[in-house]
């Protein structure tokens, strides 16, 4: 049995700041030492994202000048399963995020392949992260419901054993998606969770007393917070 403790206030893992704009600030400031560091061992860097607001507010506090973003390959944790023009795609919104801050040369983005069936865009995909098999971090946020990615509470996706899972019965739209999985987070060293607001107080109360939901099956090694989700 998961210990209760486990990603409280109390514990270590968890980093909480007085406001959202503090914990962008922090995790932005995190992220470009983890790529920076890697890109003296590696010629380029491989970051998992999450797309999203929290995410997005990070992007924007990243600074052209710190690190040679064009060496960074940027993985999505999961894509809408929609044309890549669609404007729910979240390859378009990561480029588009990344263009505003980072200028053209931000770097290459990788995500699922929706021009192939569901399930056939999924094992594309996870054979490339196979293929990759380093991965420097993962940036997770996560919604009101407690979902991260696109693995909802409840969903079998969350036990799955392959690295991406096709998702058909989102409870959110589009219905369709492609997800990387647990078992792939579970080969990166460097698992963070960002979760700010009040509206995500609910969430946290739930993964912090229940080793079931999808922030505890994750497993981040570290959490970054305000005041106002960890009230």
């Amino acid at each position: 049995m998961a210990n209760l403790e486990q990603f409280s206030a109390r514990d270590p893992r968890v980093k909480i700041f007085s406001s959202a704009d503090a914990a962008f600030t922090n995790v932005a400031t995190r992220l470009t030492e983890v790529v920076s560091n890697s890109l003296i061992l590696r010629p380029y860097s491989n970051v998992v994202l999450s797309a999203g607001n929290s995410t997005a507010k990070v992007l924007g506090h990243l600074s052209v000048a710190a690190v040679e973003w064009k060496r960074v390959r940027w993985f999505l944790a999961d894509e809408r399963f929609v044309p890549t023009s669609d404007p729910n795609s979240n390859q378009l919104q990561m480029k588009q995020l990344l263009q505003k801050t980072l200028g053209s040369e931000f770097g290459k983005i990788f995500t699922a392949d929706t021009t192939l069936s569901p399930s056939d865009s999924a094992r594309d995909y996870a054979s490339r992260i196979v293929a990759e098999n380093m991965f420097d971090v993962c940036v997770l946020g996560m919604g009101d419901d407690g979902h991260i990615a696109s693995l909802f509470p409840g969903s079998s996706a969350l036990e799955s054993p392959e690295m991406c899972a096709a998702v058909n019965d989102s409870p959110r739209p589009p219905i369709r998606r492609i997800t990387m999985t647990n078992t792939a987070f579970a080969n990166i060293s460097n698992r963070w969770l960002l979760t700010v607001g009040a509206r995500k107080a609910k969430a946290v109360a739930e993964y912090i007393g229940d080793g079931r939901t999808p922030v505890r099956q994750f497993d981040p090694t570290e959490i970054f917070a305000d005041e106002a989700a960890y009230k």
